[in-house]
């Protein structure tokens, strides 16, 4: 209703007052923010942005697939603490290539150490050309670090939180050539705003277009990401810690016997498996152009709905 995006908007607008304060908006400040779409492969929804304290769209992969390259983490390589090797699976972390744009970014629970040897490990390992810029997407990084990491290779700029150092003024990214056409609205909400989440929450259950989504109590708040398709009519609420796992858990089988959800598409395209699988191939086929994601999402937000109408979701 135009009551609730009237809402919604005053609730962004307090969010970004929140975040603004932590930013450093001057001249040649950029910092990159997105979405995590899965947990297990590193998957990129889109990457946006922000020059001189405007939103500008880095990377969209329903308009630039063909450049994107999706880094998987496979889990015998992630280097982890003694007695938890392949531990980083589980936080929220991609890695996509874009010709010579290296971007990384995790959750605000990701640590800066762990972040580093993360960064790391994909610079030594997975990178198949050489990135001229690379950003970090994590405010208390150390900038020594983040250098340290970067000074044996030809790279002309490193991109740390909200700071920004080129090497040479040549070398800045210009974002503003392409523009979303989409009316989309992401943002995490980092651990600097525990309670707008909080606040947004309530409105949608307000407005009974929260049916499907389950208890956030419990949640740690800093890896809570909203999503609001404008124009859908789609709202999600989620978080990469505990909903997946939740929803991942559903009493629903196929004919085997085994849990599943099947989506069948615009185009004949079917989807089939878990909520994690079938969010992983939403992804997968967004990415290679076979389906619109956004649309793919609102079917499997419907099949939400839906159960919970049904009482499916009574227990998570």
């Amino acid at each position: 209703s135009d009551n609730l995006q009237d809402r919604l908007e005053k609730a962004w607008q307090e969010t970004d007052k929140l975040i603004n304060r932590i930013r450093e908006v001057g001249d040649g400040v950029s910092i990159a923010s997105g979405k995590v779409l899965t947990r297990n492969q590193c998957s990129c929804v889109e990457l946006k942005m922000f020059e001189r304290g405007r939103e500008q769209l880095a990377l969209d992969l329903d308009e630039e697939s063909e450049d994107l390259e999706s880094i998987q983490v496979p889990r015998p390589q992630i280097p982890g603490k003694k007695g938890k090797q392949g531990e980083y699976v589980q936080e929220s972390f991609f890695a996509a290539v874009r010709q010579d744009h290296l971007v990384f970014f995790g959750s605000p629970g990701l640590t800066p150490t762990r972040f580093l040897e993360y960064v790391h490990w994909i610079l030594r390992e997975q990178t198949t050309t050489v990135p001229t810029t690379v950003e970090f997407d994590l405010v208390n990084v150390p900038r020594a670090e983040a250098r340290r990491l970067v000074r044996d290779k030809p790279i002309t700029k490193v991109r740390l939180g909200s700071h920004l150092a080129p090497v040479s003024p040549e070398s800045a990214t210009d974002c503003s050539e392409s523009k979303s056409k989409r009316k989309r609205v992401v943002r995490r909400l980092e651990s600097q705003q525990p309670t707008i989440w909080r606040k947004i929450l309530k409105l949608l259950k307000e407005e009974g277009v929260a049916e499907a989504i389950p208890d956030f109590s419990d949640i740690d708040e800093s890896h809570l990401t909203v999503s609001v398709e404008v124009g859908f009519d789609r709202i999600v609420l989620e978080s990469d810690q505990k909903v997946l796992r939740d929803l991942s858990n559903l009493d629903i089988q196929d004919s085997d016997g085994n849990k599943a959800i099947q989506l069948e598409l615009k185009g004949g395209t079917k989807i089939k498996g878990d909520i994690l699988q079938v969010r992983q191939r939403i992804s997968l086929e967004a990415i290679n152009g076979n389906i619109h994601r956004d649309e793919a999402f609102r079917g499997l937000t419907e099949w939400l709905k839906t159960l919970a109408s049904e009482g499916e979701l009574a227990d998570n």
